[in-house]
């Protein structure tokens, strides 16, 4: 009897190992987050694996399935508390049964931040969550828009806090722009739904090659025009804004692998690997 005992305790201890040693080794197989900086040098925020990046105005967006982060930006208004509560009830108004959950004390890139949170049924008829989060530095107030549905947020809320947690301004830094970008040597757009439909895909996701500086990296790697760019460097490319933030997470000099599909002469989607060395360039063509 000791024996069976000691056998199934073994057992049982080398599937948790395995499990233990599985979950770590998807862990490590994640691509990274990247790092959305403000071309006008005003915030960073963190964009996760598998997240899209959307412009919002002159700010951006950052959004899986029903799940996102907005970044709001508004001049000469120091009164935030008042701005935040404001906000809420505008977007409120496309909602169905829409209430506060109260105001808290919070943060936001480190300073004191006045944060309310609502509830109720989004423009889809879905049960969702609101959180505003905002701050006043010099007059500019930046608010912070949490969104996601019931269903998903057990398996966002953790990342969308994460999000929160890593947005941090930038004012008094050096500009990124000051120190050329690494570049593949191309000029990217976004994929329409026919282009999508002749690539055999469902959604829009990827970017588009439309233009290559010539002998420049893509060109030399071997890409050719209308490819469509699907992985860089171990990231999904929804979009052309995507490739950019992760190009700005290299140096010159990086060696980044591209996942390319490619139309052949008889319609058929080919797909490739390709490596580029990325070249500090002044300029996409």
């Amino acid at each position: 009897m000791n024996r069976v005992r000691i056998r199934t305790t073994c057992v049982i201890c080398l599937t948790a190992v395995c499990v233990l040693a599985s979950a770590n080794l998807a862990q490590a197989s994640e691509p990274p987050a990247t790092t959305y900086r403000d071309p006008a040098n005003r915030f960073a925020i963190a964009v996760p694996a598998g997240w899209k990046i959307r412009p919002l105005g002159d700010s951006v967006q950052i959004v899986r399935g029903d799940s996102y982060a907005s970044v709001l930006i508004f001049d000469h208004t120091p009164d935030v508390d008042a701005l935040v509560e404001e906000l809420g009830q505008k977007m409120g108004k496309k909602w169905n049964r829409f209430e506060s959950l109260g105001h808290a004390e919070s943060t936001l890139a480190g300073l004191q931040a006045r944060a309310i949170s609502f509830s109720g049924e989004n423009a889809q008829g879905l049960p969702a969550m609101l959180k505003l989060s905002g701050v006043s530095v010099n007059h500019t107030a930046y608010v912070l828009v949490i969104g996601a549905t019931k269903n998903e947020l057990p398996k966002t809320q953790e990342t969308l806090a994460q999000i929160e947690h890593s947005f941090t301004l930038l004012a008094g830094e050096k500009p990124a722009a000051e120190e050329p970008n690494p570049s593949l040597g191309l000029e990217v757009t976004d994929l329409g739904s026919d282009d999508a439909a002749g690539f055999g895909l469902r959604d829009t996701s990827g970017a588009l090659v439309v233009s290559m500086a010539e002998n420049g990296p893509a060109q030399q790697a071997g890409v050719l025009l209308h490819d469509l760019i699907v992985t860089a460097g171990g990231q999904n490319i929804d979009s052309a804004a995507m490739l950019q933030q992760v190009l700005k997470s290299h140096k010159s000099g990086d060696v980044i692998e591209l996942e390319i599909l490619r139309l052949a002469e008889n319609t058929k989607v080919e797909h490739i690997t390709l490596k580029a060395t990325l070249t500090a360039l002044p300029k996409s063509p």
